[in-house]
């Protein structure tokens, strides 16, 4: 990497820090830098003896599980073409670098070290996580600094193979098959030691299923095939100092073949970069604008719609946009496809009892952790539409119907969802000991939608209510601003989110509760339906505050003006 490079790379991180001071005089800012820092120290100052401390026992785990879920990994970036952001610029470089009398080696190397502050910001994060305080943190932070950068490494390295079998036809694709048989073979001898191991780990059962996954993925052939993935992950399993050298040593030595696989690739980068960059430009224009995601090539395939009546009353309309834009831009894929993988799984593997049993588990697990996490992972909502707040002003429409329309637009497909996933799970039991008995069946399919209706409506309407109360706070359609300050509006963010949702929860589950023991005290419905009626009043109890509060916020938002939400 010449001067000019070196000067460029110094620059832009330095004036990037520098505009994060600056933005410290912000009280905004200035607050929330002071609780993510406050985070960071509590993180530090942790006693190596706390419970919330994983230990050397949970890094021996990654150690152990770590091979597999790299081998799945890489397997994606192979089969799906490579990792695409490994060659992505911003506009303003493509603009200046491509253009530019600059060797592909040069711009190889300085993407390479851009991103190597970011890898070790990560290291560092999760090492102070992961890690109790001692001198074993210097240790795991370094070994999962290369381990970043060996698996960045290669992310680049398989974007720069497909984008060469691209540039080459034929004869480019025959080269490229190459790799993509080698991971076929590394997926048949581990999918044979699994096999030979699988009454083992069947009998394990559900505690022990992990250390019996460890102990059949150390066997032959699965032991060798994934020795150079164990090697990413065996300094972070190091329990003295030497074995930490070694496998450093050993993580480096693969670490530089990487590089000089990069280095000596000789697909045409400039315009696979340039090709990858307009379309993560185009991305994150869409997603700011809230359209579907364009794309490079015109394509004859028509655009996903859903009908529409040109009359109706004005709150569908808002949530009929809200639906589309989900579907056009693939988020309705990602709700409905746990379901699908967990109608099929158990089918596609064996009916065993213990799969079964982790199938159901996670199901559960998963529908409910999407009360918590969809609010915060999708913004299909009023959040993303209060950058065209003069917009929506001018609709016909009441300031709390276009408030629940614009939530009902996320919570709907988010509760199907969530349905989706205990019918799949129920129906994967079958040929399984674990039956659901008919009453508890019936019971769940009376209530468990009401309530999960109740709990997503209300998760979803406080989000939306933090960003029409505190609009500064919010971000709306574009990406958060990076640094520590970020972290600090996150926390601030999660624990009013945490107390709304305690307040909004205390009623309706003290109305639920007395329900279920004065039906008790009737004695007139058996257990599961009395379950059901007292989920059922929960649930109504919740939409019905989402009502209310809804009347709240549209008087809000009809006092809103739009230099207010910038």
């Amino acid at each position: 990497m010449n001067g000019a490079l070196r000067y460029l790379l110094v620059r832009t991180t330095v004036n990037a820090w520098r505009v994060r001071l600056a933005r410290l005089r912000n009280p905004r800012y200035a607050a929330a830098a002071v609780v993510g820092l406050a985070y960071f120290a509590f993180i530090l100052r942790r006693p190596a003896s706390s419970s919330a401390s994983p230990g050397p026992e949970f890094f021996g785990a990654v150690a152990a599980l770590g091979p597999f879920l790299l081998l799945a990994y890489v397997g994606w970036t192979w089969l799906a073409g490579g990792s695409r952001t490994a060659l992505v610029f911003d506009r303003a470089e493509v603009s200046l670098l491509f253009p530019a009398p600059l060797a592909r080696r040069g711009l190889v190397l300085y993407k390479l070290a851009k991103e190597q502050i970011p890898v070790f910001l990560s290291a560092v994060i999760f090492g102070m996580i992961g890690s109790g305080a001692g001198d074993d943190r210097p240790l795991r932070i370094g070994a999962l600094f290369l381990a970043f950068s060996t698996i960045n490494l290669h992310r680049l390295a398989a974007a720069l193979v497909h984008a060469g079998a691209t540039e080459a036809g034929g004869a480019g694709r025959r080269r490229a098959a190459v790799p993509i048989a080698v991971f076929a073979t590394i997926v048949v001898a581990v999918a044979w030691s699994l096999g030979a191991a699988w009454p083992g780990i069947e009998a394990a059962g559900v505690p022990g299923v992990f250390r019996a996954l460890g102990d059949a993925l150390g066997t032959a052939p699965a032991a060798y095939v994934l020795l150079p993935f164990g090697a990413v992950f065996a300094p972070l399993g190091a329990q003295t100092t030497s074995d930490w050298v070694s496998g450093m040593a050993f993580l480096g030595a693969i670490a530089g073949l990487h590089l000089g696989w990069v280095l000596r690739l000789d697909a045409s980068f400039e315009e696979a970069a340039a090709i990858e960059s307009e379309r993560m430009a185009q991305r994150l224009e869409a997603l700011r604008q809230r359209k579907a995601m364009p794309a490079i090539k015109a394509s004859k395939t028509p655009r996903r719609s859903l009908p529409l009546d040109p009359t109706g009353p004005a709150w569908v309309a808002i949530t009929w946009k809200n639906l589309l834009h989900l579907v056009r831009s693939g988020g309705a894929r990602g709700l409905f496809a746990p379901a699908a993988l967990v109608l099929v799984m158990p089918q596609l593997l064996s009916d065993s009892d213990l799969l079964a049993a982790v199938v159901l588990s996670s199901a559960g697990a998963l529908a409910a952790s999407l009360i918590a996490l969809a609010p915060s992972t999708m913004r299909n909502d009023l959040r993303a539409d209060l950058a065209h707040l003069a917009q929506l002003k001018t609709y016909p429409i009441a300031g709390w119907q276009l408030v629940l329309a614009e939530v009902g637009g996320s919570a709907i497909p988010v509760t199907l969802a969530q349905c989706a996933l205990g019918l799949a799970a129920v129906a994967s039991l079958q040929g399984t000991r674990l039956t659901v008995e008919a009453p508890w069946l019936v019971a769940g399919c009376l209530g468990l939608p009401v309530l999960l209706g109740g709990l997503t409506t209300t998760s979803f309407l406080v989000h939306n209510a933090l960003a029409l109360l505190f609009p500064g706070w919010s971000r709306q359609g574009a990406a958060p601003p990076a640094g520590i300050e970020a972290m600090g509006t996150g926390i601030l963010a999660l624990a009013a989110v945490a107390l709304a949702m305690l307040l909004a929860c205390l009623a309706p589950a003290a109305a639920a509760v007395g329900t279920f023991f004065a039906l008790e005290a009737a004695d007139v419905l058996a257990l599961p339906a009395r379950l059901a009626v007292s989920a059922v009043v929960a649930g109504a109890l919740l939409l019905l505050e989402c009502w209310a509060m809804s009347l709240g916020l549209g008087q809000t938002f009809e006092a809103l003006e739009p230099q207010d939400a910038r």
